[in-house]
């Protein structure tokens, strides 16, 4: 999955050209709640509570809050540093992925 197809998803439908926002498929939007952790009941309350609704939220908000543990924080550091490097540190980072994929499948 894309990171263009989950902006075309999260994108609002009266914002953008027509036929740009996306609905994922039951099956897709299962398998995205899967990986963030979470179910349908936990995505329907959030729906339906809307609280964003109720604040300001500014560009970059998302990044504000240190991330949960585990995988997921390093994860979302990852990306955060990947976001913000510059193109010499982002072609550093992708080195050192080519460099673990390339030791995961015990060609290093």
């Amino acid at each position: 999955m894309s990171a263009d197809y989950l902006a075309k998803c999260e994108a609002d439908p009266e914002q953008v050209a027509a036929g740009v926002a996306r609905k994922p498929t039951p099956e897709t939007l299962q398998a995205l709640l899967n990986v963030l952790g979470s179910s349908q009941e936990e995505w329907r309350r959030v729906l339906h509570e809307r609280a964003w609704e109720r604040r300001e939220v500014s560009e970059g908000a998302e990044w504000d809050d240190d991330p949960a543990g585990g995988f997921t924080r390093d994860l979302t550091l990852v990306s955060r540093a990947f976001h913000l490097a510059s193109p010499e540190m982002r072609a550093r980072f992708v080195e050192l992925a080519e460099q673990a994929l390339a030791q995961a499948r015990g060609q290093a």
